[in-house]
This record gives C-alpha cells, structure tokens and sequence, in this order.
C-alpha cells in the first residue's frame, strides 16, 4: 500500500490510506458526500453548508432537515475545495462541507477543548443524521451540477501545499467578487498590516482576487518573508497595504 504523505491535509477519496488494513471504496457507488470540517463554533449562528452548487437537490435537502429538526442552516456561496470533499468533487461526486465557520484559533494552540460549543455539537449531529438518512433511503441518485465534472472523471494531481501564514479569517456566506474577512488573527501578518475585519480583498501583489479559491492558489505562490501590497475596500473606498507573510 502506498504510504500516506507526511503532511496530507485534504483526505477525501484519498482517506483510505490511514485505514490499517486499507479498504477499497469503489467511487462508482458513491452517490452522495457529507463532510464535517470546523463544526465546534456553532453558538447562535446557522450551520453552514459548502458545496451546495455540487448537486441540483441539496439546497432543498438542508432546507427540510432544518425545518424537520428545527435547526438552522444556510447554504454558503464559497469555495468548497478548502476540505476533504474536494477530490471527490473533482470525481463528479456531490459532495458538501458542514461547518460552523472559521474562527481566530483555527489551527492554532488556542482552540482548547473549553471553548467547543458542546449543545451545538449535538445540533450538528441531529442535522447531519437527518440529512443521511435521506440520502440513504432516497431511491435516485442527486443531479450532479458540477461545472466541467462528470462521474468517474480522473482525479486532478494534489496541489502544491502552502507555505506562508496570513492570517485572515474569510468570510464564506460572501459571494463576491474578492474575499471578505470575518476577522484577522491575532498578531498575525495580516494585523500587523492593518487588515480589518469587514475588509473585502481584491487584489493580492498586482494580481485581481476574484474569490477566495483564486486567494488561495496565490497564496501558494509566496515565501516566508515576501512583503506583497494588497488591495482592500473598506467603507466603500479602496486602502493599499503591505503585508510581509510568515512561515506556516
């Protein structure tokens, strides 16, 4: 069995290889993919959902698990490639990303078990059981709206990995065009810089950000230590900023 890469992050169909002994999951049976990915933040909010563009029916699915279960969901616009349903997107499988959202102690030492929304963990669940059920016992399969996919296309090569630290916490309900922040790390580049929450990013060293997908493959392209100007709205006028990255 070929051995897993020391720093895989994004599983997906790949998930297998942690499994001892491995399994096989024939891709063709698949009809359906729910991931759970940052779920422990829930509070007041609405349960997010990723991906929702990936199939004709799942707004409409998540719109009667909610009305079933009483808990609240909203489709978000956002990229779905940040999490592991994403080579199975690229497979033509329909898959979503549950998610309460980002926060400032993503990955970070600072999210410790006592800030985990328990009673909202349990409101995940109730919703995600319902919405599997469906999927389960529903006679036909999702209508696949992937753009440029079918099912049992080949697989794209894992991308490059990312090697400098930003900071910002984007804002997945935004559609557009550009990145809005839901808020800025402490003490990261992007605070230093003078990034703020509310600011809608659209260019990055030159280059336009359409959206958050396009802020990430550029991303991509630094190393710790470059200084690159970005471009911000905020209040309806435009700020140019430096920002001089870090390493991961």
């Amino acid at each position: 069995m070929q051995s897993a890469p020391a720093k895989l992050i994004l599983c997906g169909e790949h998930a297998v290889v942690y499994r001892r002994p491995a399994i096989a999951l024939p891709l063709a049976g698949v009809r359906a993919a729910i991931n759970l990915d940052t779920v422990g933040r829930l509070g007041s909010e609405k349960l997010g959902i990723l991906g929702g563009s990936t199939a004709e029916e799942w707004p409409h699915v998540f719109r009667g698990c909610s009305f079933v279960t009483g808990v609240e969901s909203r489709m978000l616009a956002g990229s779905a490639e940040g999490s592991d349903q994403w080579s199975l997107i690229e497979r033509g499988i329909p898959a979503v990303q549950i998610t309460t959202g980002p926060h400032a102690d993503y990955h970070r030492p600072g999210d410790t078990i006592e800030k985990v929304d328990v009673a909202g963990l349990v409101k995940v669940a109730t919703l995600v059981k319902e919405a599997v059920a469906y999927l389960a016992e529903r006679p036909e399969p999702l209508k696949v709206t992937i753009a440029g996919r079918e099912s049992g296309a080949t697989a794209a090569a894992p991308a490059q990995g990312r090697k400098v630290s930003f900071g910002t916490i984007p804002d997945f309900a935004f559609a557009g065009p550009g990145v809005r922040l839901a808020g800025v790390v402490p003490g990261s580049p992007a605070e230093r810089a003078g990034l703020a929450e509310g600011d809608v990013l659209v260019r990055l060293g030159g280059e336009e950000i359409a959206d958050l997908r396009a802020f990430s493959e550029r991303l991509k392209t630094l190393s710790p230590g470059d200084a690159v100007r970005v471009t911000v709205q905020r209040e309806g006028r435009e700020l140019s900023l430096e920002v001089t990255v870090t390493g991961r």
